[in-house]
């Protein structure tokens, strides 16, 4: 058979090389192959009958799985990756790959927890071991009972036996989901999570997107599923957390660059281990290889969505391939779309969701004020009257003022502050 194979090579043209072997191998498992008399590790990209050919191909010299690393959804999403970017195959099946399936010989685990208990062997001296005497068959031994010295000779002898489990943080929930007001409630009503559709949610800070966001969350959960949750900076994840932390009695799990990659591994375990979770994410939980029930991506008009090295790829376009592929609901939400989220909502495209009123809040009073006047009267051309007004009332009171400038002292235009005409270039 006749193997091709994605390896880290600097042959021009050549993203992939093929090899021999005996046997059929499956696409999407990884291979140790040679290359430059090196040793690599690679990606099985296909698999043909021997043809006549003007060379000899070098030997699979190892299979390293059984069975794909990459599930049939994450395969096509190589695949779709592949016509839609000018990156290379091994750039792309990096991002794509989990992290412990990469194509190097890096290998990384889980941290377990080590537990202990007691066997159904009857101890021929119960005095010497009286303190293991009085744990019954079956019963867990608590941690700082024995030394670990103790503990391996008690385990040598048949009296114990250990198991490993991964370390399962606490769930500590405190409140109950807030109560929706009728905008809030129309839209979680409005999203299907039984059927793929992309839902846009559009409005001011504090309108309780969040809580839209938890509703819909509560209705997948309660179908044993997982919940992907995307935000734009890692700064925002901790509150994020906390948030739902306090609503939901399940795992809040996050995942992002910042953590380490024994922190990633603890991280992967626990969402492989579940099947009801909530995962808080930046771009790069797209990629975890699991299903999900819900993806949402808050703040979708950020920038740090779109990724630009070493792999470039748009976060709404690997989102909705996945939702679509998968049959779930995605959620684009902010307080200012993007021009393109908007623009196909407005067409149809999506489906548009507003809520109009901040949630037990009111929105805050605005008012537009002409400056013509208070420059004709050379009293200022940056603060006006009312805005002075308003000031000097906040200062008797003792309060704070926040000022904010778009320009530091920079002003695209020149204009006469007698008459207001805009000076122009005559060459223009």
């Amino acid at each position: 058979m006749i193997i091709s194979v994605v390896i880290r090579n600097r042959i021009k043209g050549k993203e992939e090389l093929d090899y021999f072997s005996s046997t059929p191998i499956l696409i999407g498992c990884r291979v140790k192959v040679m290359l430059n008399q090196v040793s690599l590790i690679g990606f099985v990209v296909g698999c043909r009958e021997d043809e006549m050919l003007a060379y000899k191909l070098n030997p699979i010299l190892e299979v390293l799985d059984e069975k794909p690393v990459l599930s049939p959804l994450f395969l096509d999403l190589f695949s779709y990756l592949q016509s839609i970017s000018c990156d290379t195959k091994y750039d792309i099946l990096q991002q794509c790959l989990p992290l412990d399936k990469k194509l190097n010989e890096k290998k990384l685990t889980p941290t377990t927890l080590k537990h202990y208990v007691r066997t159904q062997l009857d101890i021929p001296n119960p005095k010497r071991y009286f303190k293991l005497n009085q744990f019954q068959p079956d019963e867990i031994i608590p941690e700082g009972v024995f030394s670990h010295s103790q503990l391996s000779n008690y385990e040598k002898k048949g009296y114990i036996i250990s198991f490993e489990t991964l370390d399962v943080p606490k769930i500590t929930q405190n409140h109950y989901l807030p109560p929706l007001n009728h905008e809030q409630q129309a839209i979680v009503n409005a999203i299907d999570v039984h059927h793929h559709d992309v839902h846009v949610i559009k409005g001011p800070t504090g309108s309780g997107k969040t809580h839209v966001f938890m509703a819909c969350a509560q209705k997948v959960l309660s179908q044993q599923q997982r919940v992907l949750m995307c935000v734009p900076e890692i700064s925002l994840t901790p509150q994020m957390i906390e948030r739902f932390q306090a609503y939901f009695d399940c795992l809040v799990i996050e995942y992002h660059s910042y953590l380490t990659s024994k922190e990633k591994m603890n991280a992967l375990a626990l969402i492989r281990s579940t099947a009801k979770c909530i995962v808080i994410a930046t771009r790069s939980g797209l990629f975890i290889d699991e299903s999900f029930g819900l993806i949402i991506i808050d703040e979708e008009h950020d920038q740090s969505f779109y990724q630009s090295t070493p792999m470039v790829y748009h976060a709404h376009v690997v989102a909705q391939f996945i939702a679509q592929k998968t049959n779930i609901p995605l959620i684009l939400a902010s307080a200012t779309l993007s021009l393109e989220t908007y623009a196909k909502a407005l067409k149809g495209i999506y489906q548009l969701h507003v809520l109009t009123q901040r949630f037990e809040a009111s929105m805050p009073s605005l008012t537009i004020v002409d400056m013509k006047e208070d420059i004709r009267k050379h009293q200022s051309y940056m603060i006006s009257s009312p805005l002075i007004k308003a000031i000097k009332q906040r200062l008797q009171k003792h309060e704070q003022i926040l000022v904010l400038i778009n320009r530091r002292g920079a002003f695209p235009t020149l204009t006469c502050q007698s008459c207001l005409v805009t000076a122009r270039c005559s060459n223009n």
